[in-house]
């Protein structure tokens, strides 16, 4: 590997899978500097594998084994000056965590503290820590045994959702989603019996009825201080599939309440870094409720907050190499839109009368950007098209093969009486 001498601090990009892309067009927004980028992707078949703003991508085998780390090690090891390391899916997140002594010498780290990483990994944990602390979260129980999801089931409002204490690594092997929705004591029973082997711990939570709008998201960036510097606020337009899974369409909205919530949680904590909370409002009591935190890592909506004058990779840099960042106004709202999935449920909605052709038209009006497309870096959306003219499974382009987080794919949630069907055939 040639030795890298850039004049200023160099960010490395860990994963150009959908969100990577979207660190690495943030990036080169930088309005005054210019930022070398290195991209490190694990396929060839991620469309940000193909992306023209990289000054190098190396591929690299194993992001969810120790060799990723060997591997950061040797590349840190060719900088003359340190760089900044971003980081764009869970796993990645707790390696990274875990060997962080190793890595300091040759990286800009940002990171919370491996306990509260662990804690917020280990949803029995958070879902008491939340109880204790007094944030508002869905009605939840418990469960460590067959005994105490009968005394729940009893006590439970259906539709329910079920999810792992940790999405472990049979879980993962499994391709497991990241939980399942029961509708009914019948099928949550034998849901338990058939998961227990890969996992003993879960949560059982009420789950919150409404359409995909309610679904808000609020981002934020701490200093080493633990002070929030940076915060947005979006909600989500669609989503796929339809009322389980990862944002495919979402727009900024200013909501006061989540934003001093999230910032609330994160100070508690003592968060360093990156920190995100999906929020659900419950028409029941008129609360928003929060249904996942998530930190040391960009996510997915991280590109709304980019298109609307947040940039969290760009800030990021800064913070961590002193560097100064003008005020990026934005005029008009901007959509952020991840173009395959919500065609998808577009068609989906339609189908069902949900949604009018005229309606899904006009959602495409005005200020917009996407995840694919761009003027300045086409490649990503060209190298999609020739892979599904080719044939080549869309789950093959966008999925992890170590399992974790899936964005943009339809694992969120399953139905358990669909799994349990399935499992029977």
């Amino acid at each position: 590997m040639d030795r890298i001498d850039p004049a200023s601090a160099s960010t490395v990009v860990v994963g150009l899978n959908p969100t990577g892309l979207g660190a690495v067009r943030s990036l080169d927004k930088a309005p005054s500097r210019y930022i070398p980028i290195i991209g490190l992707c694990e396929s060839v078949w991620r469309a940000g594998a193909y992306t023209r703003l990289c000054d190098k991508k190396y591929y690299c085998q194993g992001f969810g084994s120790p060799k990723l780390i060997d591997d950061l090690i040797e590349l840190g090891r060719k900088f003359s000056v340190k760089p900044v390391l971003i980081l764009t899916d869970d796993i990645t997140v707790l390696l990274v965590s875990k060997h962080r002594q190793r890595l300091n010498p040759y990286y800009h780290l940002l990171l919370p503290t491996n306990d509260v990483l662990e804690l917020l990994v280990d949803k029995t944990r958070f879902a008491l820590y939340a109880k204790e602390n007094e944030f508002s979260v869905p009605r939840t129980w418990i469960i460590n045994d067959k005994d105490e999801l009968e005394k729940a089931s009893e006590e439970v409002r259906f539709p329910c959702f079920v999810k792992p204490r940790y999405r472990n690594e049979q879980w993962n092997k499994n391709s497991y989603p990241k939980g399942f929705r029961s509708r009914s004591r019948e099928d949550l029973m034998p849901l338990y019996d058939m998961l227990r082997s890969t996992e003993e711990h879960y949560v059982l939570q009420e789950w919150i009825e409404g359409p995909d709008t309610e679904l808000h998201m609020c981002q934020v960036l701490f200093d080493d201080n633990s002070r929030c510097i940076a915060s947005f606020t979006c909600h989500k337009v669609r989503q796929f599939p339809v009322e389980a899974g990862s944002a495919c369409m979402a727009e900024p909205t200013y909501c006061p309440e989540i934003e001093k919530e999230t910032i609330r949680l994160f100070e508690s904590l003592q968060l360093k870094g990156l920190g995100a909370v999906e929020f659900k409002h419950d028409a029941r009591d008129n609360r928003y409720k929060i249904i996942e935190p998530r930190i040391g890592r960009l996510g997915t909506l991280s590109e709304t907050a980019t298109a609307n004058g947040v940039n969290f990779p760009l800030l990021t840099y800064a913070y961590l190499t002193k560097m100064n960042v003008p005020e990026n106004p934005v005029r008009e709202p901007v959509r952020w839109i991840l173009e395959e999935n919500d065609v998808q449920t577009c068609l989906h909605l339609i189908r069902n009368k949900q949604l009018s052709l005229r309606e899904m038209v006009r959602s495409y009006t005005g200020p917009k950007c996407f995840t694919l497309f761009s003027w300045r870096d086409p490649m990503p959306l060209v190298a999609t098209i020739w892979k599904d003219l080719r044939g080549i499974e869309k789950e093959a382009l966008w999925s992890s093969t170590r399992g974790g987080e899936r964005e943009g794919t339809p694992h969120a949630v399953v139905e358990a009486a669909d799994f349990l069907n399935k499992s029977k055939r």
